[in-house]
């Protein structure tokens, strides 16, 4: 997949969708891969974010970190870095409809430090919400140098601490280039399961101010962690880097769904490479008792009228395109493997997804909701705008591959 400049619309506001946080039930990360390319912000300062919740909670409480991650510096293979200094943080939760904040705390104090390279969870923070309600969390950072999260909404103001007792909402425009600084992850008391979400801007959803497609097909029936990060590839991933993946694989996930395999493939990675690979990480997350299920992989083409028509589509790589149908094929076979390596599909004695031993439950079926024909490698009218990622109507389209019959 690309790592071009289109990083920055991954997560472009739109009026008619204030929050672009969700909280799903009991957990949310926002992926707040802060940006290695843009400069660290110096200046101390105040930032404001709103979010929707989906399911009725009693409690929240937020984790803010302190590192950024090298995702569009493919020479660092989306390497999380640890930022060189301590911040000071204090937040404010303004709950629905509600102009005084609630003070955040971290073992009792309204002021705390995040260490370079660290993480901080705070208190709980009593904030009864229905499914449906916005709020706001408001907070102050300051430090030597600190980097932005990816997001162009929001509201932020310099100087001044405007997230202690009494302050009100700052209503200051902000982006990415000025500086909002946010919670990482957002935890509620729902008693859902929770959904990990692992892969590329396909996951994420880089091409849109919305949710992706795994969470649309949710529907806010279960918490979600959405770790996915914008121009990853599955080699990288396994590789130890991903600083912020160390711990979030495991908070409250009891299903995994890994999306990985698009860029991997058009890296020019093998067949049989990707599928050791997703064995790997297969069971590496099975190991942990979670349930694992993979997407089928959705096709890259170039179009010479927009993608306005499938007749003057054409796949960008055919060789890349024949080892995608080899893959989605293998999947769709229960992903046969012998010893633990994989094996063609109707090899004899091998062990299948769903079968004791074998650490991929299922698979969703989403590249058939994407292309005009089964294995044709080329996208639905309407459903990609770029070749690689899907519009709007993608995403409501790939969502029905989402079986939440699986789902534990």
């Amino acid at each position: 997949m690309s790592i071009s400049a289109r990083r920055l619309q991954r997560v472009q506001h739109i009026a008619s969708e204030q929050p672009f946080g969700v909280l799903y039930g009991r957990t949310i990360t926002l992926n707040q891969h802060t940006l290695a390319d843009t400069p660290a912000v110096i200046s101390a300062g105040t930032s404001r974010f709103t979010y929707k919740i989906q399911q009725n909670v009693t409690k929240i409480r937020l984790t803010f970190m302190n590192w950024y991650n090298s995702s569009y510096k493919a020479t660092q293979y989306c390497t999380d870095n640890p930022n060189t200094a301590a911040l000071t943080v204090q937040a404010l939760v303004f709950g629905p409809g509600s102009s005084t904040g609630t003070a955040v705390t971290v073992s009792g104090s309204a002021s705390w430090a995040v260490n370079g390279g660290g993480w901080v969870q705070t208190d709980w923070i009593a904030v009864p919400m229905n499914a449906g309600d916005l709020f706001d969390v408001q907070t102050y950072v300051s430090g030597t140098q600190w980097y932005p999260t990816l997001v162009y909404s929001g509201w932020w103001t310099s100087g001044s601490n405007q997230a202690t007792g009494g302050s009100a909402k700052i209503t200051s425009g902000a982006g990415v280039s000025t500086g909002i600084y946010m919670p990482a992850v957002i935890t509620g008391d729902h008693s859902s399961s929770a959904v990990l979400i692992m892969g590329d801007s396909i996951a994420y959803n880089s091409a849109l101010p919305s949710i992706g497609y795994i969470e649309k097909g949710l529907d806010g029936s279960y918490g979600a962690i959405n770790a996915a990060v914008a121009g990853d590839r599955l080699y990288w991933a396994l590789d130890g880097t991903h600083r912020d993946e160390s711990w979030l694989f495991n908070a409250d996930a009891s299903t995994v769904v890994v999306e990985y395999g698009r860029n991997d493939l058009s890296d020019g990675r093998t067949l049989a490479q990707l599928q050791a690979n997703l064995i790997t990480l297969w069971t590496q997350r099975s190991g942990t008792g979670q349930r694992v299920i993979q997407t089928t992989i959705t096709p890259n083409t170039n179009s010479t009228d927009s993608w306005a028509t499938t007749a003057n589509q054409t796949v960008v790589n055919a060789t890349v395109e024949g080892r995608r149908v080899q893959l989605n094929d293998w999947l769709r076979a229960g992903a046969p493997t012998v010893g633990g390596v994989a094996v063609a599909p109707g090899t004899g004695g091998a062990l299948l997804a769903g079968q004791a031993g074998h650490p991929l439950y299922n698979y969703w079926e989403i590249a058939d909701h994407a292309e005009s024909a089964r294995n044709s490698g080329i996208w639905k009218v309407g459903y990609t705008g770029d070749g690689l990622h899907p519009t709007a109507t993608g995403i409501n389209a790939l969502s029905l591959g989402v079986d939440h019959a699986m789902i534990v």
